[in-house]
């Protein structure tokens, strides 16, 4: 026999009232005043916000403007000075061996750094003079990073007053010398300024033009020992060559070879 189970009271309904209950808004109606350690840490947070932002700021303008506008004063300031041309002689390393050549630049006060990736064999040498606002760090870092990569401050401080000559002995004999030259004004001057440094002349000169690639050359043979050698020097913009904002506009860049078969 089963036990009844007792019947589960009916919830009573809550009356409804018609007397509303206000919350006291006196507490709200005084000043808000931030005292003690508050003040402090709020003032503290508000200050470290001002300086973040201003600083985000200048160094936002500095990027942009102040960099740019150093780099352009050290350009200018590197190309005020008076430094000279000057090119070893070919005819003086021409068919000697990379040792040999080595040598008599050094002999010569330059100063050498190997070009980064480039082969240094009996066969073979590719070398940076050192230029007089550089070191041999300062020319091998910056030679790492590629010259177009540069700034123009960096790049006139590596190029300017200095060369880069190669060896090749392969097939026959080859010796070159690239370099810019801040200071021509025009590329047939750059390519009479090349020549003189060579004690070439204008008798020496047999073909003058302009190749397929654009440049400006000059060409002929010269005697030296028993062999005859062509020479060839060649210009064109330097920015046609460099990538690099902020380079005087005139700036040429000069090839000098001596090549025998």
């Amino acid at each position: 026999m089963t036990t009844p189970q007792p019947r589960p009271r009916p919830l009573k309904e809550f009356k409804r009232s018609k007397r509303v209950t206000y919350i006291d808004a006196a507490s709200l109606a005084r000043p808000q005043k931030i005292t003690g350690p508050s003040r402090a840490f709020a003032v503290a947070i508000v200050a470290a916000a001002v300086a973040l932002g201003g600083g985000a700021a200048y160094v936002a303008v500095d990027n942009l403007v102040l960099s740019g506008m150093r780099a352009n004063a050290q350009v200018e300031e590197i190309l005020a000075q008076d430094v000279e041309l000057s090119l070893p002689r070919l005819k003086n390393v021409v068919n000697t061996s990379t040792e040999q050549t080595r040598s008599y630049l050094e002999s010569q006060g330059a100063v050498l750094v190997d070009v980064p990736a480039a082969k240094q064999t009996e066969q073979a040498m590719d070398v940076f003079a050192v230029g007089p606002n550089s070191t041999q760090e300062n020319t091998a870092e910056l030679l790492s990073k590629g010259l177009s990569k540069l700034p123009s401050n960096d790049f006139v401080k590596l190029m300017y007053g200095t060369w880069r000559m190669d060896v090749e002995k392969k097939s026959g004999y080859t010796v070159r010398i690239r370099y810019a030259d801040f200071e021509a004004g025009s590329l047939d001057s750059a390519i009479g300024r090349a020549m003189k440094t060579q004690k070439l002349t204008s008798k020496d000169v047999s073909e003058s033009g302009e190749d397929k690639s654009g440049n400006t050359y000059k060409t002929g043979t010269v005697r030296i020992g028993t062999r005859t050698y062509t020479w060839r020097v060649s210009a064109l913009p330097l920015s046609e060559m460099y990538d690099v904002k902020g380079l005087p506009k005139d700036a040429c860049f000069v090839g000098l070879r001596y090549t025998t078969a």
